[in-house]
């Protein structure tokens, strides 16, 4: 689990990152964060205000995902669920990658959703995840909700006497995923633009080889 918790973090941190740095402060995982970027170009004319119709698409997009996933759960959530799943989360990613090589020369609000989109779908399926896949991880796409857990723990150990790692374990490896995932990411994006997102493909299909019944 600390190595699916650790990978599934990287990709949600690359690929937020990707999105952030090559469309205009644009999240695909983070989606809430667009509320503040849309609340920043009413407020004031800046960078951010480029994109803010796709800023705006991007939620619908992440809410519709989640409401019709939540509709196809099988009741028996199997390996081969999973093996779905995480298939079409890396069928998404590699869109996000070809839409972005395409169109990533023409960055505006229509280039900008479409390149999006699939990244946002990908995101949102992981983020449902806790919910009905790996039921003993904890969330990957966003880490405040792992710091916090991280702090509670160690203040909690520390104020007991007792070992202040236990029980922060999955929740430290997922956020040194995600601030892997972001960083590295950063650094390829420089060089290789959305090229760098064969990165998080290789990593779900390597989830999806590999997963196995105890990490359901």
């Amino acid at each position: 689990m600390k190595k699916t918790a650790f990978i599934l973090s990287f990709v949600g941190g690359a690929t937020d990152t990707l999105g952030f740095s090559l469309l205009y402060q644009l999240f695909t995982a983070h989606v809430t964060g667009n509320f503040v970027l849309i609340g920043s170009a009413i407020a004031q004319k800046g960078e951010s205000d480029l994109l803010l119709w796709a800023q705006l698409l991007v939620l619908p997009i992440f809410f519709i995902t989640v409401l019709l996933t939540t509709l196809l759960i099988p009741e028996k959530v199997t390996v081969k669920t999973a093996k779905h799943f995480l298939g079409v989360q890396a069928i998404l990613l590699i869109l996000f990658l070809v839409f972005g090589f395409y169109y990533g020369n023409e960055i505006n609000n229509m280039t900008a959703t479409l390149i999006a989109a699939p990244a946002v779908i990908a995101m949102a399926l992981q983020n449902m995840y806790p919910k009905f896949l790996f039921k003993k991880m904890p969330f990957t796409t966003v880490m405040t909700g792992n710091v916090t857990t991280i702090a509670m723990n160690m203040g909690a150990g520390l104020k007991s006497k007792n070992n202040a790692q236990k029980g922060i374990s999955l929740h430290l490896y997922a956020a040194i995923g995600f601030v892997s995932g972001a960083l590295i990411i950063a650094l390829a994006a420089n060089h290789l633009q959305f090229i760098s997102a064969v990165i998080p493909v290789l990593l779900i299909l390597f989830i999806a080889f590999t997963v196995k019944k105890e990490h359901l």
